[in-house]
């Protein structure tokens, strides 16, 4: 596959001018940037009851992000900007000094979160919090000083320095407790009943009441050794968080690594992230990028592994796999895309495979039964509780089915599953939709979609380095 190739300077390491951009690009930066504020804006949703004019405003705010990732398409912006428009080369110091304001704001944010949740151990240190808060804000700022494009050693600290500062502060300052989240806890409890060599898809009685084991099995099995080492199992979050981060800007093209270090920090500042430490999803978001970014130098095989151990660890990675095969039988053919499927596939039944023989009908109603017959229960953006008015709660699967069905198709008839950057952003969209038409939906829900947003505009821009066909 052909695409425009920037040589890269002798050292990757040192500073280089930053690089005009057009209108193109730099659209596409904001999109991102805009779609990766909202995470937070929105964060878990708006109100508790479904009125019509709750309904409405999800429903709009939905269709606002989707407009936001459809500019990440290549080839058919919107806007039809020349190429040659007025330059964007300071978008970066825009996407630093937004890194720098979040970190102000995730302050506020935790000072609250403090107060609220201070009945189960939640500590906000007068004489300390608030400085390492100015501290991690302070490092985005550092790069601004620099004239030109700032190294890769010091665009990947001002990114992932300051996640770091508050992650580690997190963990000192905010316990795990049911009462305030049963992620975490839960996962502790079936790590628990697998070192005690009990199935662990059972029902578990925790502080906040009975709750089922729901999470696929690598999921929970890679907290295993943390939990059993009596470590911190948000540890392997930041670790996740870091590694991915540094995957990015390190995937990108020298010139370009400003912009893709800008977002990272755009959003590994978030103050949503930083406010749901509770959560178990970044260790999958590091594997599925990571399979993508395998896709994108054409290491078959290893992609295809990292996606079957994806989708082992969450049905996300279920709804990416068909637009992956996808483009390898346009870009490989079919008995590549044969084998390498099914390298897929085997990797995750191997991991899944265990737990069946060990308890199926447990299994199956854990990750799927248990959400038959349920309400909505959709409060972030999204288009369930409008779907449901017209189809049902109960069919709200079949409209994911025909929507990301459609969504395939029009795909592969378009022809756009031939570019590495429209599958991608394809993908993006279906995982959108996925989202919006769900029974359940969780703001953190949408924190996968930010990271896969950056790897579109990386792609789209031409900014991703490539293997040559």
């Amino acid at each position: 596959m052909q695409s425009s190739y920037i040589p890269p300077i002798s050292d990757p390491g040192s500073a280089t001018p930053s690089p005009s951009l057009g209108m193109v690009e730099t659209s596409r930066l904001y999109a991102c940037a805009i779609f990766l504020l909202f995470l937070s804006v929105q964060a878990d949703g708006f109100g508790h009851a479904d009125s019509l004019n709750l309904v409405l405003m999800r429903s709009a705010l939905a269709l606002f992000l989707l407009g936001c990732v459809a500019m990440l398409f290549p080839h058919h912006h919107p806007f039809r900007f020349k190429k040659s428009s007025t330059p964007g080369e300071n978008a970066w110091r825009v996407l630093f000094a937004l890194a720098s304001l979040s970190q102000l704001a995730s302050l506020a944010l935790f000072y609250k979160s403090a107060q609220h949740y201070h009945f189960v151990g939640y500590r906000f240190y007068p004489h300390t919090t608030p400085y390492l808060f100015l501290l991690a804000a302070l490092v985005p700022l550092f790069v601004l000083l620099q004239p030109d494009q700032p190294s890769t050693r010091k665009l990947l600290i001002a990114a992932l320095l300051p996640v770091t500062i508050v992650g580690l502060l997190t963990v000192f300052s905010d316990p795990l407790d049911p009462r305030r989240s049963d992620m975490q806890p839960l996962i502790a409890a079936a790590d628990t009943s697998l070192l005690h060599r009990v199935a662990p898809y059972h029902l578990y009685r925790l502080l906040s009441g009975p709750v089922l084991l729901t999470y696929l099995p690598v999921t929970w099995l890679l907290y295993l050794p943390f939990n059993a080492a009596h470590l911190d199992p948000r540890l392997l979050n930041l670790l996740s968080v870091l590694l991915l981060g540094s995957f990015l800007v390190l995937a990108t093209k020298p010139r370009f690594r400003v912009y893709s270090a800008g977002m990272v920090a755009l959003l590994a500042c978030s103050p949503y992230l930083q406010y749901r430490h509770d959560i178990y999803t970044p260790p999958h978001w590091l594997c599925l990028i990571a399979a993508l970014l395998l896709t994108a130098r054409r290491r078959w095989a290893a992609a295809a592994i990292l996606l079957g151990v994806s989708a082992a660890m969450s049905q996300f990675s279920w709804i990416l796999a068909p637009f992956w095969l996808l483009y390898l039988f346009e870009e490989e053919g079919a008995p590549q895309a044969l084998v390498h499927g099914a390298i897929a596939a085997i990797t995750a039944a191997l991991c899944i495979l265990p737990f069946w023989v060990w308890d199926k009908k447990a299994l199956l109603y854990g990750i799927l039964g248990h959400w038959n017959g349920g309400g909505v229960n959709a409060r972030p953006a999204s288009l369930s509780s409008l779907a449901a008015v017209f189809a049902g709660a109960s069919h709200l699967q079949h409209v994911q089915a025909i929507v990301l069905l459609l969504l395939l198709v029009w795909c592969w008839r378009t022809r756009r599953s031939r570019s590495l950057a429209s599958i991608f952003a394809t993908m993006t969209v279906a995982l959108l939709l996925f989202v919006f038409f769900n029974v359940l939906v969780w703001g953190y829900f949408f924190l996968l979609i930010g990271w896969m947003a950056i790897l579109c505009v990386l792609t789209s821009n031409d900014w991703l380095k490539r293997e040559q066909a």
